[in-house]
């Protein structure tokens, strides 16, 4: 074989796996996310614009939190093979999840307009729709994750790639249509929708009408176990980064909001970069055939081609920072340009973290997500100290807190995951 063929056929081989698939797929839905972003944030006022981004938050904020199952579930596939392969037991948990998340779905349609007063959000019949659609959160990360740990690349690209492709569309057309917030909603919901279909097949809509489904049941309690160590970095991720909004909302007069809600933008580019490398290398740990070296390799490697890409495209907004708040957020936000750096720099860390924390808890470290909720809460310590130490703690006192403590906080949590597992602990 010439030289030349050769290099076409690993070229070939490597464009095909299923890791780099994964990660090509998931940063074209960044991309898209930050499309929709950047349409928006000229759209709408500085006010607006932080409306919707509470809107996105805590649409974002449940998932993430229901995203723990989706690990949970994936990790007992990948360690298990054949365990939740049954149809029925994802139609079981469907099922069992749509009623145990009705009530907390009624909670906050009763409450709608005591929590839109609470948050100062006007738009109660959005928040109302928006709620209605809870129930199927969880659907939706039971067979992502059931994809996620067979690496079912059809089921996960189709899912993400349709979700953005809904949003994306749906948004704009309603927005321009006049349909207001309300409008988006209806959208962000039928995205929600899509992506329940795009994870499922045929046998998974039969599977939904079996009446026997008792041996699926019998999982239940080994799913919660799995499942609850996940539940913690996901809270942790909520509280670190999308705690942002709800601060600001409460603390900050409107424009400032609409600010700290430009400022979240930036973090999650670089966090939701990055987050395919944790869907990615999480089945893969989990797995009984991998070695504590090739975890730990596997890890290390992850983390430094983090550090190099955040690095250049860190260095290359330092350069026109002023430039890069221009293209991405607008004019209206240019008075951002000395923080977007610092707003880099928390989302990279903080994923850092949040990996490192995957890993751990994949290896059979189920204490993991404590170090990451401690990290969190010193950030929200810190935060509050010095506002209570500086009548004049303002929103650029609060990125220079919050990303000191979240570089050190990675820092310390990359160095316990790349340490060796003691022998009782290997796999």
């Amino acid at each position: 074989m010439s030289f030349i063929s050769l290099s076409k056929h690993r070229s070939v081989k490597v464009l095909l796996a299923p890791a780099f698939i994964i990660f090509l797929s998931a940063n074209i839905a960044n991309v898209a996310n930050l499309a929709f972003n950047m349409i928006f944030a000229r759209a709408l006022s500085p006010a607006q614009f932080a409306d919707l981004t509470l809107l996105l938050t805590l649409k974002l904020g449940l998932l993430s939190l229901f995203s723990a199952v989706q690990f949970g579930i994936s990790d007992i596939v990948a360690k298990h093979g054949d365990l939740l392969s049954s149809k029925a037991i994802a139609a079981s948990l469907s099922w069992k999840s749509f009623r145990y998340s009705l009530p907390l779905c009624m909670l906050i349609i009763i409450f709608a307009e005591f929590l839109g007063k609470l948050l100062n959000f006007k738009d109660t019949g959005a928040l109302t729709l928006l709620a209605m659609a809870i129930p199927l959160f969880l659907p939706l990360v039971i067979y992502r994750g059931l994809a996620q740990g067979r690496l079912d690349l059809p089921k996960m690209v189709g899912s993400f790639q349709a979700e953005w492709i809904i949003r994306l569309a749906g948004c704009w057309l309603l927005w321009i249509a006049g349909f207001g917030l309300f409008g988006i909603t209806v959208a962000l919901v039928a995205s929600i929708v899509i992506a329940l279909l795009f994870s499922m097949d045929k046998d998974d809509f039969k599977a939904l009408w079996v009446k026997n489904r008792a041996k699926a049941a019998g999982h239940n309690g080994a799913i919660i176990w799995v499942t609850l160590p996940y539940a913690g970095i996901f809270l942790a991720q909520i509280l670190a980064l999308d705690g942002d909004i709800f601060i600001a909302k409460t603390a900050f007069p409107a424009d400032e909001a609409g600010a700290a809600a430009g400022l979240l933008l930036i973090q999650r580019i670089f966090f939701f970069a990055f987050l395919s490398f944790a869907t990615i290398v999480q089945p893969m740990v989990a797995s009984p055939d991998s070695s504590d070296k090739e975890n730990r390799t596997t890890l290390f490697r992850l983390l430094s081609a983090m550090a190099v890409i955040s690095i250049a495209g860190l260095s290359i907004i330092a350069i026109k920072p002023d430039l890069f708040v221009q293209i991405f957020l607008g004019s209206k936000y240019l008075t951002l340009a000395p923080l977007v750096i610092l707003a880099g720099i928390i989302g990279v860390t903080f994923m850092a973290a949040h990996l490192s924390a995957t890993v751990m808890i994949a290896r059979g470290q189920r204490k993991a997500p404590l170090f990451l909720l401690a990290l969190v809460a010193v950030q929200y310590s810190a935060i509050a100290l010095l506002s209570f130490l500086n009548d004049d703690f303002g929103l650029t006192d609060y990125i220079w807190t919050k990303a000191a403590v979240l570089v050190i906080g990675a820092l310390f949590m990359a160095s316990l995951a790349l340490r060796p597992m003691k022998a009782k602990h290997a796999h």
